[in-house]
């Protein structure tokens, strides 16, 4: 497999995951505490959708959509650091609803690793049969 058909898998479960968390906090479902029909959790569940539609769009051609792919990448990475900045800030011992980014959090390595560096050759921006 090439760095861009693992790259094209990548950003597909990236795309059904973001559907899915965007989902629970957009419901308001149990666990996501004091985002639960707030606007700011209205408007990050909107953000993940929008990041969703970006990646959906992105596993045609991830090199062709690399801007959008170095966005998600951007995402995932400062959403990591505020979640890792806010749990030792605020270990208040009660549970930490930032859990919902965490399936995000793990995508930044990953595309991060896949996606960069492209040596040439490698199948990138190529179509595969």
């Amino acid at each position: 497999m090439t760095k861009n058909g693992a790259c094209r898998i990548l950003l597909a479960v990236y795309a059904t995951s973001s559907v899915g968390i965007a989902a629970v906090l957009a419901l308001g479902l149990p666990g996501t505490g004091d985002l639960s029909g707030t606007t700011s959790g209205h408007i990050l569940s909107a953000a993940i959708l929008a990041l969703a539609f970006g990646a959906a769009r992105a596993v045609r051609d991830p090199w062709e959509s690399r801007v959008v792919v170095q966005v998600i990448i951007a995402f995932t990475a400062m959403a990591t650091v505020m979640i890792a900045a806010h749990a030792v800030a605020h270990s208040h011992g009660g549970p930490d609803r930032a859990w919902v980014l965490v399936p995000l959090s793990l995508a930044c390595p990953l595309l991060f690793a896949v996606f960069y560096p492209t040596p040439s050759g490698d199948g990138a921006g190529e179509e595969e049969p």
